[in-house]
């Protein structure tokens, strides 16, 4: 029997403190660090997470937890570590951190809820012929899978990971290459490696729909003890998943984001994939980076973590230069293949068509009718990211930025203001273009839709199918259709390049590459380059090089020209030099604050509020290098009938900024919870919107 009679717990509420209980006689013997405890909160009962034991200062007025939920803790030591320092870095409750680590079916809070939730885990999943080698979910296919023998570059890169991984350190390595050139096989072998050591490991993926293909390639080459979660399971099957790995019966687990927390035991390995990608970091509470829990989740448990992608994210690379992270670099494609060129047109050189902007340039139009004479495919691809317009001058290729961050500014049509979504700088939207005084002058936003009626138009035989995010929930069809001649035409988003291989006889045109490009966004470059790079491989992948014709306003800028060559260094070079001017990450550290109320007025009248406290509590602690933005009505300025008011802090000193961020978050909830004012922080936000 425990010797101890009180416990602490964490709520998963946005409450910055732990409570104590009471523990009764009855549960004296079941109660441990790391398990789920039903408690009194309120006039409610909440499922609660035992933390640790200790004696409060006043005893008498405690109350005692209802019951204990779990017979095994489902907290590690490592993994209470690990929510811990996300509590603190992302600036939420420890309640709120571990509940994110658990799955969707075990995140029960009333008592109602918590016997149905138990009900329903007891439920077995529909069983799957093992003989087949199938997958349920996915309908995957255990295919044969024929390994070639490993070029110097990938044996070179293998031993590297081999020595870290036998040493049990907890190394970060980058591991870059163009697209083709083995970083997949690499990290297989490092599994296979881990798996020979008696250790396991976790393998995430950016988007849901690449799970398939990476499942049906693990079991071929490992056999059934493979696990995956990701949010499309039900609750259900979450639960049976992480309850499966738990116990062990798992060597590997491949998922999405939150696969990061998957409680398996004897970790030696984690992969990130297109490291890269935005989809890594969360857009709810807690907004967490799954790479840097990766990182810290590696560091705990003495696990290796990978990072691969062809284009790294700047922090990545940065961080590779500065010797804070192993490189490994895989120069060229294992099939010795060029990759495919990109042709640039210029369309500030293009004739407008009926008056209007011209969609397709001459080059493009031309190359769709001759490749779908010659019974090819045709891809267009949109690099469409966010919501807003942007102002250009199609006779000089001027886009209107802002003067003290250089981003461009986004056009609001209902102010009919162009906006600073950084540094909130505001000016009345010209007529004509500051730079050369020509009316020509537009705002631009092109979606999938128009491109889809425009090409109906222009090729009336053509049997066209659409994917972007409207119709991504028919992704598996949609693609389906246009590999099986159904279609022979596909337009859509990014969603169109993330893991697919074009058949050969392919047209890749790049209809809009300055839309990314021309966001309010100081990480607009380094999306392009990445977006416009990863088309360019999967189009010349695993087939005779394709044609790509890429459109743009901008030919010269860098990210794009640097993306058609694949020369990631150069862009790297110019990145770094623009973001260490204007003091963007790597060079500093960023929060931002949104606020929510029901009016416009509450909302901004509580931004202030919070300027202000921020401002005293600043100097207060002495940190005056941090710098305080806004507040101003956030981009996106209404949300499911919520007013948004958004402030920014940007410092040299993460521990300055969580500092000071945790000293005012405590008096600053008091004062706008009496308001009905909620506040959402993102620590490293991806985005400004």
């Amino acid at each position: 029997m425990s010797e101890w009679k009180y416990v602490e717990v964490a709520i998963g509420l946005p409450i910055h403190r732990l409570f104590h209980y009471g523990v009764p006689d009855s549960l004296r013997s079941e109660v441990a660090i790391g398990k789920r405890a039903l408690v009194p909160f309120g006039s409610r009962q909440l499922t609660g997470y035992v933390v640790g034991f200790s004696m409060p200062s006043k005893t008498e007025s405690l109350r005692e937890i209802s019951s204990v939920i779990d017979q095994e803790p489902v907290f590690t030591s490592q993994m209470l570590e690990l929510t811990k320092w996300m509590s603190e870095y992302y600036l939420v409750s420890w309640g709120e951190a571990l509940e994110a680590a658990l799955p969707g079916g075990m995140k029960a809070r009333t008592n109602a809820e918590f016997r149905m939730q138990n009900s329903e885990c007891r439920i077995q999943p529909p069983k799957v012929s093992l003989a087949e080698g199938g997958n349920a979910e996915f309908g995957i296919q255990s295919l044969p899978y024929k390994l070639q023998t490993l070029t110097q570059e990938q044996e070179d890169a293998l031993t590297i990971i081999k020595e870290n991984i036998d040493r049990g350190s907890a190394e970060v390595i980058l591991l870059q290459g163009v697209r083709g050139s083995g970083k997949s096989r690499v990290c297989l072998e490092a599994i296979a490696y881990t798996l020979r050591k008696g250790r396991r490991a976790i393998f995430l993926l950016p988007e849901i729909f690449l799970i398939p293909q990476v499942v049906a390639r693990f079991r071929s080459r490992f056999g059934d003890r493979i696990g995956v979660l990701h949010s499309k399971l039900s609750a259900r099957q979450r639960y049976n998943e992480w309850r499966k790995i738990s116990d062990g019966q798992v060597d590997i687990v491949v998922g999405v984001r939150s696969a990061i927390f998957a409680p398996l035991p004897d970790l030696g390995l984690i992969v990130i994939d297109q490291e890269h990608d935005t989809s890594y970091k969360q857009e709810n509470k807690p907004r967490y980076h799954a790479r840097d829990v990766a990182r810290m989740r590696a560091e705990y448990e003495g696990a290796t973590l990978i990072l691969a992608s062809a284009a790294p994210s700047v922090e990545a690379y940065h961080s590779a230069k500065l010797g804070k992270y192993k490189f490994v670099r895989l120069p060229g494609r294992v099939d010795q293949k060029a990759l495919s060129s990109i042709k640039i047109v210029d369309m500030r050189k293009e004739p407008n068509r009926d008056g209007g902007k011209t969609i397709f340039s001459q080059e493009l139009r031309g190359a769709i009718g001759d490749r779908l004479k010659a019974g090819g495919k045709v891809v267009l691809f949109l690099n469409k990211r966010g919501y807003a317009s942007f102002v250009l001058c199609r006779e000089c290729g001027a886009v209107i930025r802002c003067p003290n961050c250089n981003l461009t500014l986004s056009y609001h049509h209902a102010t009919r203001e162009l906006k600073c979504n950084h540094c909130f700088y505001r000016q009345k939207a010209p007529s004509v273009c500051p730079e050369c005084d020509s009316s020509y002058f537009g705002y631009f936003g092109i979606g999938t839709q128009r491109v889809e009626q425009e090409l109906k138009k222009s090729f009336p035989g053509a049997r066209i199918s659409r994917l972007d995010v409207d119709t991504a929930s028919r992704k598996s069809p949609i693609l389906d259709a246009f590999r099986a001649q159904k279609a022979n035409i596909l337009v859509g988003t990014q969603l169109v390049i993330k893991g697919m291989g074009f058949p050969a006889n392919t047209l890749l045109g790049i209809v809009s590459a300055d839309t990314a490009l021309n966001l309010p966004d100081f990480r607009a470059s380094e999306h392009t380059f990445q977006l416009m790079g990863e088309a360019a491989g999967w189009v010349g992948r695993g087939c005779p090089p394709c044609e790509i014709i890429l459109q743009t306003y901008l030919p010269d800028q860098y990210a794009i020209t640097c993306a058609c060559r694949s020369d990631y260094e150069t862009f790297y070079r110019e990145e770094l030099a623009n973001r260490e001017e204007l003091s963007y990450p790597p060079f500093s550290y960023m929060v931002r604050v949104v606020l929510r109320g029901a009016t416009q007025a509450q909302a901004m009248e509580s931004a202030q509020d919070l300027v202000r406290i921020l401002e005293k509590e600043r100097h207060q602690q002495g940190f005056d290098s941090i710098t305080i933005l806004g507040p101003i009505a956030a981009p996106i300025a209404r949300i499911r009938r919520k007013f948004r008011w958004q402030l920014v802090l940007k410092g040299a000193s993460s521990d300055q900024l969580h500092s000071l961020m945790r000293s005012v978050l405590i008096k600053a909830h008091a004062l706008l919870r009496m308001k009905t004012i909620h506040i959402d922080v993102d620590v490293d936000p991806i985005d400004m919107l």
